[in-house]
């Protein structure tokens, strides 16, 4: 579960000429009720309202949302804006803290330009110049995402560590506004994204667009050539040979092998990469039905029984590690892959 109850919120600021009009404030009612789709309706009469109007997509992590005014022009102020406050706490989601802290991070893409976040290492904050097409508060493999198709101005960012043992990793915070007609003659379009951060999930959301979101960005691929490798090859590799039904733990230690074949400087940095989509493609299908194990990843050792453990530094440089699948009651397989930087680019299994 990404949030519940008091995890999450988000107000909206209309205005008129007494001042703002605050959404937290105010009940809706739902109408127009589908199994697809529901209206949430803030009413001033019976002819004047604004509806916010929420619909998932099929098959997809992807809820539009759209705000649309009715007879309101007399009602509210001309302004051709409506100002939004979101925030979130971001669970723990993993028995490693450490690790999945420095995984989270709140990413935002800014219109026209790159993909860019807040520091995952400090609290953090920025006034954003310029427009923005999202604003993620990211987990280490799920993320929520609010995207505008009119884009967001005057964004404000934050990102507030959380203490061990809380359950929470991040407090994340963004304020914002986007564009809004209090005529009713062009809607407000915006999009939610719950989902996994899963590279080829994320990047076929961009299938169709000439506007492309580039929502997979989310998943860090490493530096410009590892990252070609990863997004080709690496990703693929894992696709085809999970494909063949094989555990987790036989799949990483594939790809390790891979790794140590291929002898390419620097590229242990990113085998994080395999493990992260890994996860998140096994817990994707996990949830489908379509499988009934998922991979892991845990910085730490798994339980007590030292099933797992750490990866050992050799005094020549090189690394070795135990990638071991570790089946347990609650369905899921750890797997223990761990990387750091060393002077050999060999990756030894075993002791």
């Amino acid at each position: 579960m990404l949030f519940d109850g008091d995890d999450a919120s988000m107000n909206f600021n209309f205005y008129n000429k007494a001042g703002a009009i605050q959404t937290k404030d105010y009940f809706f009612e739902a109408v127009n009720k589908t199994d697809s789709s529901v209206t949430m309706r803030l009413a001033a009469d019976s002819a004047s309202y604004i509806d916010f109007i929420y619909t998932l997509k099929p098959d997809s992590y992807l809820m539009n949302f759209e705000i649309k005014a009715t007879g309101m022009e007399d009602k509210l102020a001309s302004t051709k804006y409506v100002d939004i406050d979101w925030s979130q706490r971001a669970r723990q989601l993993e028995k490693g803290f450490t690790y999945e802290n420095r995984l989270s991070e709140l990413t935002y893409k800014v219109t026209g330009d790159n993909v860019d976040n807040l520091s995952a290492a400090k609290d953090d904050s920025q006034d954003l110049p310029g427009r923005i097409d999202w604003v993620a508060f990211k987990n280490q493999f799920f993320s929520s995402v609010f995207i505008a198709e009119q884009d967001f101005d005057k964004v404000s960012v934050k990102s507030k560590m959380e203490q061990q043992g809380s359950g929470y990793i991040k407090d994340y915070s963004a304020e914002m506004n986007t564009f809004f007609d209090p005529s009713g003659k062009e809607p407000t379009e915006m999009h939610f994204y719950f989902g996994p951060n899963h590279f080829k999930t994320l990047k076929a959301l961009d299938k169709g667009r000439d506007e492309k979101w580039e929502l997979h960005r989310l998943v860090y691929l490493g530096w410009p050539l590892i990252r070609w490798i990863n997004q080709f090859i690496t990703i693929n590799v894992f696709d085809w040979l999970s494909g063949w039904g094989l555990s987790m733990g036989i799949v990483l230690l594939i790809l390790t092998i891979m790794v140590k074949s291929r002898g390419l400087s620097g590229y242990l940095e990113n085998v994080h990469v395999y493990c992260q989509d890994a996860c998140t493609e096994t817990e994707n299908r996990r949830n489908q039905q379509e499988i009934s194990e998922a991979g892991r990843c845990n910085e730490e050792t798994a339980g007590g029984d030292g099933s797992l453990q750490p990866i050992r530094g050799k005094p020549d440089g090189r690394l070795s590690a135990d990638v071991i699948a570790v089946p347990y009651l609650d369905g899921f397989v750890y797997v223990r892959a761990e990387c750091y930087r060393a002077a050999s680019t060999e990756f030894l299994v075993g002791g």
